[in-house]
Formats: structure tokens, sequence, C-alpha cells
């Protein structure tokens, strides 16, 4: 194959000498002049050779995009205007002397023939097009060359200029003996081999879905997110999810595999679109699709695919999970309709009205109070709906002073509304300007108040506050009301008293942080759980007045007590609970006598090792331990003597291994090791260190008898074929029970 650069010359900055024998060079206009028009028409001359490579089919093995061709147009410019520093216009033929290496000019085409070789460029090939180079820049100066002082010197000196570095190039190549230039291309393959596995692992690494499509709508390959969500991921980290998936049995195979078999949701949408011809397109999508992941929400981005050649490839798919994202929009909008739900269920008139004062929002309270349907209020002008006429004009006087002057609000207007059917009654309105923004006004929103009944509302207020406050008193939950703004307790009820040990009085001088052991940060990350779960308590850890920590589980709301909105909150003590479930799910991962995993913890744990290790194609070693004479042990100093050297060979091993290392109790005297981004020759030296450290120990059991004890381990290392960690650990059982056979306390390898 030949490199996509091929002839997109690349031309070093290093080679800028300069000869100064002034009787060697032109006049300084006639060179000064050819400087500046190969230097004026740089755009000329990438058009040109663009041209000249078209026609002659060049462009099949490099860009057709007109400014990949400006790095190779600029540096043959300086080569060139280098070659008339050096030889000038009258005095550039060759001679039997001339090395074609010693000169800066042919020092470039040295450095070029060695650069293009490692590409696996011919020479022929690179001369063939290096002569469409040559007519370039000769049709530049018969085309644009007009106002030259000497044209015809110029073309020559140019032309002399390309012969000196094609006979540079062509000496310089033919010195390269063939082993030589099969070694270079080597070197460049395994360059480019480097390349492409990193782009790979880049590739497979992403967690965004991507596809490649090509022409016919196949899929050419895609990685292991979309794999996984294609339900085809069998082989994560290589790129043959689609390319060697059977689309009709699912086994292995060589065929191509339609988007519409793997994903018919998808290709449904991309076969009914047209694609843009425009390289920087993009069109995009949202789909909603049934995976192997589940259901899932996909904005779905399709750009085309190029060559370097700019010919249409196929498409590059992107699928972006929103899931999440739609769920969280579909909870702002239940949470934006439980808002206006909040604004129909609340007894105060919410109003809105825009800067000419006709209604924008009217809430159900509002439209009860006047005896209007919400379609008769909205866009209405709010004074002659609403306001009886003899306050009409002061009324919108004062809305307009608001609104068109900029006068403040006064802290509690008071006017009358009257009804359809001509019912009066009192408002008390508490408003707020609305602006844009640019902070100019461009509404007013106004909560208001029925006054009407107030002395009624006044004493139904205070029988309400006494029957808070003898429920509040006589509970014998733990309650607390608490001011939302800084976190101080207004009241504590005689049981909070009771519970935290401070006087109600004491309290009613405290900050919530003074009992919370919490931090904010943590506090927060509580309730945004509990709100995630749904959960109408969150949890904490409360400090007694006799430093004791207790466990608690809360229950607030708002609430409001004489006019003032404050936070009440239900404590109850769950320490015994918190405390019984730890140790529910210590007994249920732990082995009772020793500490170490269990054997369902330890395979649990081993699985996940040993799929992140196939994921990523990382080593794994596995190690099995076996107490030798184990059985004498305990025949001779009784059981009790046995517990204990068990014990002591976890409390060693755990302290010898690793953080990142599983171990666990699978029966009786066996254990088992698992050392991740472990290869064998390191898990052996594990093995040999942690079986020389037991047999160095000593263990004393409650009767004061001293005791030694050797292992014998088996160790196996995870390979290619291994599905489950069954295989790898009966591969080191079958080494551990070998270690027996040939005389115990020793390692031996599976």
């Amino acid at each position: 194959m030949v490199a996509a650069d091929v002839f997109l010359l690349v031309f070093p900055n290093s080679f800028c000498y300069h000869y100064h024998n002034m009787n060697e060079r032109p006049s300084i206009n006639a060179v000064e002049q050819l400087r500046q028009l190969v230097v004026s028409h740089e755009d000329w001359l990438m058009e040109r050779i663009l041209m000249y490579a078209e026609e002659r089919g060049y462009t099949q093995y490099t860009s057709t995009l007109l400014e990949a061709w400006r790095q190779s147009i600029s540096g043959l410019t300086r080569a060139v205007l280098l070659a008339l520093d050096v030889f000038g216009l009258d005095d550039h033929e060759f001679t039997p002397e001339d090395t074609f290496r010693d000169d800066p000019v042919s020092a470039f085409a040295v450095e070029e023939s060695r650069l293009h070789r490692k590409r696996g460029i011919t020479l022929s090939m690179f001369l063939g097009m290096f002569k469409y180079y040559r007519q370039t820049y000769i049709d530049l100066i018969r085309e644009k060359g007009d106002g030259l002082e000497r044209p015809e010197q110029c073309r020559r000196a140019v032309g002399r200029s390309f012969d000196r570095l094609e006979i540079a190039f062509c000496t310089d190549w033919a010195r390269v003996k063939e082993q030589d230039r099969i070694e270079e291309l080597q070197h460049r393959n395994r360059l480019m081999t480097n390349e492409k596995n990193r782009l790979l692992t880049l590739f497979e690494s992403l967690v965004t879905p991507v596809l490649l499509l090509d022409g016919e709508m196949a899929v050419e390959t895609m990685n292991l997110a979309a794999a996984q969500y294609l339900g085809v991921a069998n082989d994560p980290g290589q790129l043959y999810y689609t390319s060697r998936m059977s689309a009709v049995s699912g086994s292995l195979s060589e065929s191509r595999v339609l988007l519409k078999v793997l994903a018919p949701w998808l290709a449904e949408v991309l076969e009914g679109e047209s694609f843009s011809e425009d390289i920087q397109s993009c069109f995009r999508f949202d789909i909603a699709a049934n995976t192997a992941l589940g259901p899932r929400n996909f904005a779905v981005s399709v750009s085309r695919m190029f060559d370097i050649s700019v010919k249409f490839s196929g498409l590059i798919v992107v699928l972006n999970d929103i899931t999440m994202h739609m769920e969280t929009e579909r909870q702002l909008e239940r949470e934006r309709n439980r808002a206006t739900s909040y604004l129909d269920i609340i007894g105060s008139i919410v109003l809105a009205l825009d800067a000419s004062g006709s209604v924008t929002l009217f809430n159900k309270a509002g439209l009860v109070a006047l005896e209007y349907e919400k379609e008769e209020v909205l866009g209405r002008d709010w004074f002659d709906l609403a306001i009886p006429e003899e306050e009409r004009k002061s009324v919108r006087k004062y809305f307009h002073s608001i609104i068109g002057q900029g006068a403040p609000f006064q802290e509690e207007y008071i006017n009358s509304l009257v009804s359809r059917s001509g019912k009066r009654r009192l408002i008390s309105w508490n408003s707020h300007l609305l602006t844009n923004d640019e902070g100019h006004p461009v509404g007013v929103l106004s909560a208001g108040k029925d006054i009407t009944a107030q002395a009624e509302a006044d004493k139904l207020l205070r029988e309400r506050e006494k029957l808070y406050r003898a429920f509040f008193e006589n509970n014998h939950a733990v309650m607390l009301l608490q001011d939302p703004r800084d976190g101080s307790i207004v009241d504590a009820n005689p049981a909070a008293s009771s519970f935290y040990g401070y006087s109600v009085e004491a309290m009613r001088e405290m900050n919530i942080a003074d009992i919370d052991t919490l931090s904010g940060a943590e506090t927060f990350q509580e309730m945004a759980e509990a709100h995630l779960e749904r959960r109408a308590s969150f949890l904490s850890r409360h400090r007694l007045a006799n430093g004791e920590i207790r466990d608690v589980e809360t229950y607030s709301g708002p609430i409001l007590v004489q006019g003032r909105q404050l936070i009440y909150s239900l404590v109850h003590d769950v320490t015994s609970r918190i405390r019984l479930e730890r140790e529910m799910e210590r007994m249920a991962t732990t082995d009772a006598l020793t500490g170490a995993d269990n054997r369902h913890q330890f395979f649990r744990r081993a699985g996940e090792e040993l799929s992140r290790a196939t994921r990523y194609g990382h080593p794994l070693t596995v190690l099995m331990l076996d107490i030798d004479y184990f059985k004498s042990i305990n025949d001779t100093f009784g059981h009790q003597a046995g517990d204990a050297v068990l014990k002591a060979l976890v409390a060693q091993s755990l302290h010898s291994l690793r953080e990142t290392d599983v171990f666990g109790r699978l029966g009786g005297e066996e254990f088992a090791a698992i050392l991740p981004e472990t290869e064998i020759q390191g898990g052996l030296l594990v093995a040999e260190r942690l079986r020389e450290e037991l047999q160095g120990l000593t263990v004393k059991d409650d009767n004061g008898n001293t005791m030694h004890f050797t292992v014998s381990i088996g160790a196996a290392e995870r390979i290619e074929s291994d599905t489950s960690m069954e295989a790898i650990i009966r591969r080191a059982d079958e080494a551990l029970y070998r270690a027996k056979r040939m005389g115990r306390n020793r390692l031996e390898k599976g």
C-alpha cells in the first residue's frame, strides 16, 4: 500500500544556508522579482499542482483537499529560492566534480529521499509526480512572469534547480541497498502498527458507542460500548464485533452484517435520509430503542466518513445515551407540573401581569375568588376586569409608577377586587418586579391574601397553633423546629430534650450543626440520594450531650408557625438497626472464625477481578494454600489450637498481601488468593515469600501450647481461554496437590 502523503513533499526548515559570492549572483532586482513572484503566488501554485495530480491520476494516492498541498509548495519554494541564492540565474550548470551532496540544496534532496523511502514510495512514482511540480513552477513564470527582468534565465534557473534536486534524489536512492530499504520499510511499518494500536485502544476505550458503516449500511466496525448495547460484545478489546458475527445464526463467520439486522430501529431512520456532500455536515436526531442493556434514549449524530481523497466511504454514527438526561427532563417536567399544582392548591391568590397590565398567570384560588374560568382571565386587562371602578384609576397609577418610573413597591398594598357576581373582597398584595436579562421591567408577580375576614382567620390561626403546640409538647417522638436560613434550633420538644441530654432552653440556643456530625456537603449528598431514591427520610449521625454518637433517621418538611417559615423534623434513633445491618453484612461476607472473606464473598470478588482482567487483557494469578498435616495439629493439641493456627495464617496473609488482592477461606484449612495485575512469575515470588513467612510463625493457643506449621501452595495464571474463575482455581488446586504429593511445604506452578 502506498502511503497517503506519497506526493505531499515535506521540506525541513534546517536548510537555510546562503552563499555570498556576489560574482556568482544575478542582479538583486532580477532575483528579488522572481522571489516575489513565487512567494506571492503560493495559492496559485497549490491549485496548479492539484490540477496536474487530478489529471494524471495521482490523487488516488493522496488528498484532493487544496490546503493539503500548501506545506509541499511552501517547502519546495524555499528550496528553489535557496538554489537562487547559492547558484544565481546564470551560473547553474553541472560539473564532473559535483557530488550533489555537499551543497544545501542537494542536502535537502538527500533528506527528502530518505523520508519518502521510509514511507514506502518508489523512485519512479516520486520522480513522476516531481515532473509536475517542476512544470507547475515553469507555468508560473510563463503565465504570471510578464514583469520579470530576465524571464528566460528565470525559467532556466528554476529548471536547473529541479534538475539538481532530481539528480540528488536518484544519487542518494541508488546508494541504498535493497536490504536497507526493506529494513527502513519494516521500521516504518512497526511505527504505523503501533500508531494503529494506539488508535484502536482509544476507539475501544470510548464510553460513547460509535459505529462505522459502509455505503450499503453494513457495519464495518464498532467499539466495545456499541457492541454492548447491540448485544454482540463477545471479544472485549477486539474490533470484529460485526465483521465476524453472522447476521443469521450469531456464530462467528466472515459475512458482512447489515445495520438493519443488528439495530433495525437505527437503520430505519438512516435509510430514509439523504446525506449532504459537505464533509463537515452532520445529521442529528433523537431516538428511543430497546437495546441489549435495556430501553435507552439516544441522541444520534451521523456524519459522512471520507478517505484522504474525500471520496465517500460511509457513515460515522455516534450514539450518545441520554436516557438519564431524558429522565431528568421528565422529572423536571413533573416538578414544573407539581409547582403549578402547588400554585393551584395554595390559599393565596397568585397573579402575574405584563408591562401593559394584561394577565399572564392567575392561579386557581384567584379564579375561585373572582368566579371566572382561566380562559376568561388570561390576556385580559386586569384593572378593567377585577378592580372596582372607583379604585381603578389609583391602582392603575400605582402599577405604572412601578413599571414605568421604577417606584418601589409598598411593603403591603391593599385594594378591593370585584367578582363576576359583584362580590367584593379586600386583598393584601405582596409583589415582586419581573425583569429581563438586561434588567428592564417586563411585569409584576403578586401574591394576594384575602383579608376580608381577617379577624376570623386570626382566631382560626390561634386555634391551630394551640393544637400544634399540644401535639408538639406531648408527642413521645423526638421533634425539632429549625430556621432554614441558618440552621438554628427554634424549638425542641421534651422528647428531644430527653434524647439529646440538653434542656429545652439550652437547645433553643443551639444550632443543628452542634448536634449533627455530618458536614454540610455530606448532609446535602445524603439528602440528594434520598431524593433520587424517593425516600421521605434521610440518615445522619447526631452527637448527644455526653459525647455519644447515634445514628438517626430524620423526616423533615416545611411548616408555617406564627407566620414564620420553619423546618419541622421528626428524629428516630436507628443506631441499633444500622449496627445490626452492618453486622449482618459482615456475617454474610466474612468467615466468622478468621475474618477472611468467606467462600461466597471470595468467588464474587474473584469474578469481578476476572472480568476486569479479561476485558483489558491484564494478567492475574491465583494461589491455593493448604495447611500441611492440619489434622495432626487438631489431634495433638485440640481444635482450639487448630483455630489459633487458622487465625494466625489469615492474619499473616492479609498483612503480606496487597490491599487490592483478594484472600478468602474456601473451607477447612484451604485458602485462596487472587493477585490482580500480577503475572505468574511475580505471583510465584509472592507465594514463596508467603510460604516462608508462614513457616516462620510461632503460634500459641489458650492452653499455652506452642506450634509451628507449614503450607503447600499451588499457583496458576489466567490464560486467554479461561471463561470462569473455576478453571483457573482448578489448575491452581492441581498444582497444590502436586506440591502435597512431592513432600509438602513447597510451591508448585499449575
